[in-house]
């Protein structure tokens, strides 16, 4: 119990010593808040500038484009009014300028809003009628709307003045500053475009000669195929016709143990059936005498199954009976070897 009670003594003695080695010598301050990241400002480019026309200055031998505003090319009309009005405030302030550059770029050339003594480049030219405003800059992503409406203003002014491209002399310049200004914004697009129409047309061209070529030659195959057929049929019909008379009685020098049997029928025409589909390549009157000979031979292999027929008692009508489509079947395989000869001499 003693040394328990001493224990907490010594502790009770001893804790405000512990306490004052444990506490700071000062109270702890607060951490500092960061310092505000400053403003990024705009890039710029400063320095003596040459003037190339009245919407473009060279700036340490880089071209650079005035910002909303258009201004006619050297090569046309007003073009050299517009770089003169550039050059004289150029002159006027010592040549040395100060552009802000908006991050836009138009033919490869930086965009930028240029003051010289204060004077900004393009109201000036603006405001001598020298130039025309770039609505789709001037109100595009990221503009500042003080500067359009001082851009709009100065060009409003000069219109309503007559001056430069405003006055009536002026007015064909203008009308062609905007037709040149329009042809370099589509000529890309065009090029590209006709390039594309020209390569599509050679490639289809190209595909319908090789489709007229593989049809010729699948036609050319087909119609020799079906004149040998053709020619073998005309050797059965006339065979056949050769062996009876008009009245189907076979004639005294007919071979009468192959044209009186009971199971001789016309050939089949196995090509022309095995190649319907195919047909349509031929002429309208080549398809239509082969479907004549087609039927007419149907005919004839009916007529030819029918119970009774060719007996020796039927035998004579029936061959008059037949008669007819023999012949038809004659006059339709004659028109189209007759068709066929035609083609295959001509394209051989």
């Amino acid at each position: 119990m003693r040394p328990i009670l001493a224990a907490f003594v010594f502790l009770t003695l001893t804790s405000p010593v512990l306490a004052d080695a444990v506490e700071p010598d000062a109270p702890a301050s607060a951490a500092a808040p960061p310092e505000a990241a400053p403003a990024k400002a705009p890039k710029t480019v400063s320095g003596p500038a040459f003037v190339h026309d009245g919407d473009t200055i060279y700036i340490g031998g880089k071209g650079h484009r005035l910002f909303g505003i258009s201004a006619p090319e050297m090569d046309m009309p007003g073009g050299l009014e517009a770089r003169t009005v550039l050059d004289d405030l150029l002159a006027e302030e010592g040549d040395v300028v100060d552009c802000s550059l908006t991050g836009r770029k138009t033919y490869n050339r930086p965009v930028v809003i240029c003051t010289a003594g204060g004077r900004d480049l393009a109201a000036a030219v603006l405001a001598a009628g020298r130039a025309v405003t770039w609505r789709s800059y001037l109100h595009g992503r990221g503009s500042d709307p003080a500067i359009a409406a001082d851009y709009m203003a100065a060009e409003a002014a000069a219109r309503s003045a007559g001056l430069g491209l405003w006055g009536r002399s002026s007015e064909t310049a203008w009308h062609q500053t905007a037709l040149w200004e329009l042809v370099k914004l589509l000529a890309p697009v065009l090029t590209a475009f006709a390039a594309f129409w020209f390569a599509a047309e050679h490639n289809f061209k190209k595909n319908r000669r090789l489709q007229e070529l593989a049809r010729n030659h699948e036609k050319f195959g087909l119609s020799s195929a079906i004149a040998a057929e053709v020619w073998r049929m005309i050797e059965f019909i006339n065979g056949f016709l050769d062996c009876y008379d008009d009245n189907g009685k076979l004639r005294v020098t007919a071979d009468q143990g192959r044209y009186a049997r009971r199971d001789f029928l016309p050939p089949h025409a196995r090509i022309y059936e095995a190649n319907l589909a195919k047909i349509t390549l031929l002429e309208p009157v080549t398809i239509a005498a082969l479907e004549e000979l087609h039927d007419s031979l149907r005919e004839i292999r009916e007529a030819h199954k029918r119970p009774g027929n060719l007996t020796a008692v039927t035998l004579t009508d029936t061959i008059r009976a037949l008669i007819p489509a023999y012949q038809r079947a004659d006059a339709a395989a004659r028109q189209v070897t007759k068709r066929l000869a035609e083609y295959i001499v001509m394209n051989k």
